[in-house]
C-alpha cells in the first residue's frame, strides 16, 4: 500500500 501512496504523491508533485 504504501508504494501506490508514494507513487501517487510523485505524480501530484510531477504535476507541481
Amino acid at each position: 500500500m504504501e508504494a501506490q501512496t508514494t507513487i501517487l504523491y510523485l505524480l501530484l508533485f510531477s504535476y507541481l
